[in-house]
C-alpha cells in the first residue's frame, strides 16, 4: 500500500510541474504585454473638449487621446 501511495504522490507532483510550468510561461508573455502597455499609458496625453452646436446636439464634451 505504502508503494502505491509514493506513485499517487509522484504522480500529483508530476501533474502539478507540468501546469505550473506551463502558467509560467503564460505569465511570461502576458507580462511583456503588461509592461508595454504601462508605457502606452505613461505616455497618455487626454485632451478635454467642449463644443457647443456640433451636430443635432446643442452642445457636446468629449475626453480623447492617441495611443
Amino acid at each position: 500500500m505504502s508503494d502505491r501511495d509514493v506513485w499517487k504522490g509522484v504522480g500529483i507532483g508530476l501533474g502539478v510541474a507540468a501546469e505550473a510550468a506551463t502558467f509560467f510561461v503564460l505569465d511570461a508573455f502576458g507580462f511583456a504585454r503588461a509592461v508595454d502597455y504601462q508605457e502606452h499609458v505613461k505616455r497618455f496625453d487626454p485632451s478635454v473638449a467642449f463644443s457647443i452646436g456640433v451636430g443635432a446636439r446643442p452642445w457636446s464634451l468629449a475626453v480623447g487621446g492617441v495611443f
